[in-house]
């Protein structure tokens, strides 16, 4: 299923990787798909997580040139897949609920 999704995530974008669009490009109807996959937004989530695994640690301990390398990989796995580009930029940010001030304590000192 995440090979299938990446395939229509390079052809038609993070808008076409749907769960019908998935089972109908493996020949298959909706209702299978669904105990693996609870919804389209897993769906992409898993296609970009597959993606993205294909980018190295870097080679590098130290913190800035190793972030830099995580961020030049990343851009060259985008420009080789654009289409993965908007799922990629929809997922950027805090996915849960965002820390209180007294949660995020010791980022001031």
């Amino acid at each position: 299923m995440v090979a299938a999704a990446r395939s229509l995530l390079d052809e038609d974008g993070a808008s076409g990787v749907t769960v019908r669009a998935v089972a109908r490009s493996l020949g298959s109807t909706p209702t299978p798909c669904t105990p693996t996959t609870a919804d389209r937004d897993q769906l992409l989530d898993r296609a970009l997580d597959d993606l993205l695994g294909d980018i190295d640690e870097p080679a590098t301990a130290a913190p800035i040139a190793g972030l830099i390398a995580m961020m030049e990989a990343t851009y060259d796995v985008l420009v080789a897949h654009p289409g993965a580009v908007e799922g990629y930029v929809q997922r950027q940010g805090p996915r849960a609920t965002t820390p209180s001030d007294s949660d995020a304590g010791w980022i001031h000192g």
